[in-house]
């Protein structure tokens, strides 16, 4: 489950969790404006102890410029 699900586009940082309870932090980029379908893009980050939403640079540098 998502906190709340942003309705404006940029990157926003979520906190989710699953049935169980489990949590974890993801960033997630809305469009502009979607004219059309457009796929889900998943962009997985290598390991390391997390801190905070650490996969968001990842994000803006090598994954939200090939949208702009």
């Amino acid at each position: 489950m998502f906190e709340q699900w942003p309705d404006a586009p940029g990157v926003h940082d979520l906190r989710v969790s699953d049935p169980s309870g489990d949590a974890g932090l993801v960033s997630v980029n809305l469009p502009v404006k979607a004219t059309k379908d457009v796929p889900l893009v998943l962009v997985l980050h290598y390991g390391g102890e997390p801190q905070g939403f650490y996969g968001r640079p990842l994000l803006e540098m090598l994954v939200g410029p090939a949208w702009a």
